[in-house]
């Protein structure tokens, strides 16, 4: 990422998404494909609602900047066990694979 102000998207090319998601499938049908997590479907398509309201809005951000903020005070021993109280409260089962 720049450490600068720009737009989500520098190209207005309406078919720059669908030459990236044609690559992206392309690779995957070379390498036999992936299994998306559940919560993958969900945060994926959160990311191409929001990133479709911040193309109209035509928002200019210092991503950069906004994402080193959001990560600067991450634990992951921390994130893991709040993850489990909340998996263990919601009554989900473990995975399939016994991960």
């Amino acid at each position: 990422m720049d450490d600068r102000e720009r737009f989500i998207q520098e190209s207005d090319d309406p078919n720059f998404g669908r030459d990236i998601a044609e690559k992206v499938y392309e690779g995957l049908k070379r390498t036999g494909g992936v299994r998306p997590s559940r919560e993958f479907v969900l945060v994926d398509r959160s990311a191409i609602g929001l990133g479709s309201v911040f193309l109209r809005l035509r928002a200019k951000l210092n991503w950069h900047k906004l994402f080193q903020e959001l990560i600067a005070d991450f634990d992951e021993v921390a994130l893991a066990e709040r993850q489990k109280i909340a998996l263990e409260a919601a009554r989900v089962p473990p995975p399939l694979n016994g991960l």
